[in-house]
């Protein structure tokens, strides 16, 4: 059995005022920055984890080295398949424009993400394959390892789905909050969600 440890990146800027990122290259926020240190910190206990690793997108690889910084012995392997979905078009445009814009592909896109796809973007199961691709990797070279994955909200919403065996359209049912902890187990017995979208760590930030 392979256990996952999943983190979400801390808060950006964009995150704050629902600017959407996809693949943008944004950075970490102060806040965004201060919950990778507590989670760095929930984390530092961790003594089994074999490896790391993470989106090569800087706001999820510099959350990974505020949790590696209590882990010295271990380094960062970046995968761009970890990315977030590309939105294409939508990219760089504050939520509320797209809506307003976009309003009948964006309900389509809300309703069923397997049958839509963002103008000029990834569709989720093209994201599903790069994923699944990396999973099987994952799996086959840590096996009765502890790996810890930081990336973003999307991803980590695709590898529930792709672990637990649920529909694409279902991938909007699952909470990511910034620096959340989910945590998966993966092997012959099948899979185990034992914690989703766990921010104790955050309980004293104020924003």
């Amino acid at each position: 059995m392979t256990r996952l440890i999943c983190v979400r990146h801390g808060q950006t800027t964009w995150n704050k005022i629902q600017r959407v990122q996809g693949q943008q290259n944004s950075p970490l926020d102060e806040t965004g920055r201060l919950q990778a240190q507590l989670v760095g910190e929930r984390l530092k206990s961790e003594a089994e984890i074999a490896a790391v690793y993470a989106s090569d997108l800087q706001r999820a690889y510099h959350t990974a080295e505020a949790i590696v910084a209590h882990h010295p012995h271990l380094t960062i392997q970046a995968d761009q398949r970890l990315r977030e979905i590309h939105l294409g078009r939508w990219e760089t445009r504050l939520w509320s424009e797209i809506q307003a814009t976009d309003q009948a592909l964006v309900k389509r896109w809300q309703e069923d993400v397997s049958q839509i796809i963002p103008p000029g973007g990834e569709s989720i199961k093209a994201m599903a394959a790069r994923i699944s691709a990396f999973l099987d990797e994952m799996v086959l070279n840590h096996n009765d390892d502890t790996v810890l994955l930081v990336a973003h909200g999307g991803t980590i919403r695709c590898i529930l789905t792709i672990v637990l065996e649920c529909p694409l359209k279902m991938v909007w049912r699952f909470g990511t909050d910034n620096t959340s902890i989910t945590e998966l187990t993966v092997g012959e017995d099948g899979p185990f969600l034992s914690r989703l979208n766990d921010t104790f760590h955050l309980m004293n930030l104020q924003d």
